[in-house]
């Protein structure tokens, strides 16, 4: 037993002492007792099979009780020992939970470099979750009790052996069952009926809701839920991400009705339309929504549409008027939104859109028609302006046939982008889509055309030799333009041709620049392979000694800015 050196101070570890004094006590007299039965008792006394029955029954309690009870308390000494000793153990549940919070809903190492895909950032936190359980009984118990840990509530269609039940169609009720205050939905499948009820009840509750599928069907099995016909009232819902990956053929031509939402449910229809107002994030990939009929509040600060198809252009100058209502935007993410050129709009179709609050504008791989409605309607200039060029922007996209093209001039495009502050300019390279006349001239022309207000430029996967290096100089973007001044360069997956070309062109911007990121490959001694510039190459150091932020990366790291980023949890 425990013996100690100085007095109990706590009645309770006295007590226990004592009883376990007098456990000891008595299983020394036990033991002696049944040592004794051999001299003692003899068979005139008790019959063998008497003793022998008594004997059994006395094993059994030994072993099914006894037994157990004191294998119970010696793990159960063990925890406590083990608690008095951890640290974590004197930490209030609040400071355990906080931590829990961070490990468990804390971008992973790879974030934000590489976007994790819905289902896989979700199934990654319930690992985390379910190893903290795992850890002691301390950690389990705060864990199961702090009901935001369980706020994300999935339904996954996924073959994968994880801590959540994918392929039931219904909704995990452990999850549910542990979960306090505001819910996340985020659904991959439908519902079954019996997940339909469960979640009706706790309609209320829902927070955000998040679906990606390939399935229509599966997008309005999952709304229908939340527009009760009662109107919006009831719900707390604040943020909506939905993410239907349409066929490539849906985008070929003009939409049609039976591609909306709810087409045959006007009553549904009309659900979602008085819903959006009430929310302050919408965020929309591929769905066709009836964009004319909502109503935007002030509620609503941010936007993200995705491989939205429109119709013709006017359908997104439409868009953009009623849009104009939400005086509380803040940003706004147009990424491959298209729409169908049909002739020039007249100056009586063209808004001009004022948004006094918006801080964050991204127009991303879009076609020239649809740039231009966007870059010419939105005339506020106090936001931060990020402009991705594809080689879709030297193409008006026509609906006569499928993804029929007409090119326009270079020039059309400059005028087009003097008349906007882009602050971040991202120049994608041949290998996403193929630049006509990519010259080093016409490259300059670009970059000269939003001069005034560049502060980041980023290229990726372009091919630099003499005449495009000497291009990019301070003195050539500078000649004839308002002058130029750098902040951040970034340049990766280049292939360079003359490396003292580049390290003149870099070092002609230093006056400005304060960060510079490289990811190049250079030819080797025959010519006939480009290898990967290391950090150790002699390069790195003359660029260092000009810029000390200059870094350079691997060349076959892809930027998360010119990647199709799947879709994400938020």
């Amino acid at each position: 037993m425990i013996h100690g050196t100085a007095q109990p101070v706590y009645p309770a570890i006295r007590q226990w002492q004592e009883a376990g004094a007098f456990l000891e006590n008595a299983l020394s007299r036990y033991l002696e007792l049944s040592i004794s039965l051999k001299e003692n008792v003899s068979p005139q006394d008790t019959p063998p099979k008497d003793l022998a029955t008594q004997i059994d029954f006395a094993l059994e309690r030994i072993q099914g009780t006894i037994i157990q009870r004191i294998s119970y308390t010696r793990a159960t000494l063990a925890q406590m020992r083990n608690r008095a000793l951890s640290p974590t153990y004197y930490l209030p549940r609040e400071v355990l939970s906080e931590i829990f919070i961070n490990v468990v809903f804390a971008p992973s190492d790879l974030s934000p470099f590489a976007p994790e895909p819905l289902k896989t950032r979700v199934t990654q936190m319930y690992r985390a979750l379910y190893n903290l359980l795992g850890v002691c009984t301390v950690w389990r118990d705060v864990a199961l009790n702090y009901g935001l840990l369980w706020s994300i509530i999935p339904l996954l269609g996924s073959p994968s052996r994880t801590p959540i039940d994918e392929n039931s169609s219904s909704v995990p009720m452990h999850i549910l069952e542990r979960s306090k205050g505001g819910l996340h939905l985020v659904a991959t499948r439908p519902c079954d009926l019996m997940c339909e009820s469960i979640l009706a009840e706790r309609v209320p509750r829902f927070h955000t809701i998040n679906i990606s599928t390939s399935s229509q069907s599966t997008l309005e099995n999952i709304l229908k839920i939340f527009l009760n016909e009662n109107g919006p009232e009831r719900l707390s819902l604040s943020e909506l991400s939905i993410y239907l990956d349409q066929d490539d053929s849906y985008y070929d031509a003009l939409p049609h009705e039976a591609d909306d939402l709810f087409p045959l449910d006007l009553m549904k229809q009309a659900s979602f339309t008085r819903l959006v107002p009430n929310l302050s994030a919408l965020r929309v990939r591929g769905a066709q929504l009836c964009w004319h009929m909502f109503n935007y509040s002030h509620r609503l600060t941010e936007l993200h549409l995705q491989e939205i198809l429109f119709g013709y252009d006017i359908a997104a100058v439409n868009f953009l008027g009623v849009l104009s209502s939400a005086s509380e935007l803040r940003i706004l993410k147009l990424i491959s939104v298209r729409s169908f050129y049909n002739g020039p709009l007249n100056d009586n179709e063209i808004l001009k859109i004022q948004f006094p609050k918006l801080q964050t504008l991204l127009v991303d791989d879009l076609h020239f028609n649809t740039l231009d409605v966007f870059l010419s309607s939105i005339i506020s200039r106090s936001h931060h302006l990020t402009l991705l060029l594809s080689g879709r922007c030297l193409y008006v996209r026509l609906p006569r046939n499928p993804r029929e093209l007409e090119e326009v001039s270079w020039e059309i495009l400059y005028e087009l982008l003097r008349k906007v502050l882009v602050r971040d300019l991202l120049i994608a390279g041949d290998s996403v889509d193929p630049w006509p006349s990519p010259s080093p001239m016409v490259l300059g022309g670009l970059i000269k055309s939003v001069a005034p207000s560049l502060e980041t430029l980023r290229m990726n996967s372009w091919n630099f030799d003499t005449a495009y290096c000497n291009v990019l100089t301070h003195s050539s973007l500078s000649q004839d333009s308002p002058a130029l001044n750098i902040i951040n360069l970034h340049i990766t997956r280049a292939k360079i041709y003359n490396l003292e070309s580049l390290v003149d062109m870099v070092t002609s911007h230093s006056k400005s620049i304060q960060h510079v990121r490289l990811g190049l490959a250079i030819q080797d001694d025959r010519g006939d392979q480009w290898v990967p510039v290391q950090r150790d190459h002699p390069l790195a150091s003359a660029l260092e000694d000009i810029i000390p932020s200059c870094q350079i990366i691997d060349y076959q790291f892809y930027p998360p800015q010119f990647e199709d980023a799947p879709w994400q949890l938020w």
